[in-house]
């Protein structure tokens, strides 16, 4: 199963919240995590994640799985909860979903990451170097995730993305 995980990032690394004021990215850029989820048929959120973004993606994702990682939520009706990466893998492979498509926020990145499930990165890279954000991956000593190929690409004004792949 191909897991794709989208994420915006600092010039310094750090994960841009979508929360914080100071984190905003171009349109073109946000369009992108709805395109990838479009052509796969499916975006996987954490909770706060979906609750920002639900609404405004309910036009372009009608009809494709909206699955959200959370253990005590509940969620808008034809959308998914399940509890951890594997069980979102499982049941988006039960519906015959080729490629899952991970698409914030920090926590749900670390539990995809720390599981090993990430076959594909996509690094929004911002220009701008803050002291605030998330951290990617899960921050211990035995984390390691070796990407064989690398791409690079402009976005807009300022913005590269980075592709990742095993």
């Amino acid at each position: 199963m191909k897991v794709t995980l989208i994420a915006t990032v600092s010039a310094n690394g750090r994960v841009l919240l979508a929360t914080h004021p100071n984190h905003q990215v171009p349109q073109n850029v946000l369009g992108f995590f709805v395109q990838k989820g479009m052509a796969a048929g499916n975006l996987v959120l954490g909770y706060t994640t979906y609750s920002l973004f639900a609404d405004m993606l309910k036009g372009p994702l009608e009809g494709k799985e909206m699955v959200v990682l959370s253990k005590h939520h509940s969620v808008q009706e034809g959308h998914t909860v399940v509890a951890s990466p594997r069980e979102a893998i499982q049941y988006l492979e039960a519906k015959g979903i080729q490629e899952v498509v991970v698409a914030g926020g920090v926590e749900i990145y670390k539990a995809f990451l720390e599981e090993d499930l990430v076959t594909d990165v996509y690094l929004n890279v911002a220009p701008m170097v803050v002291g605030d954000g998330g951290i990617l991956g899960p921050q211990h000593d035995d984390l390691f995730i070796r990407f064989g190929k690398l791409s690079c690409e402009p976005v807009c004004d300022n913005i590269i993305r980075l592709h990742l792949s095993k």
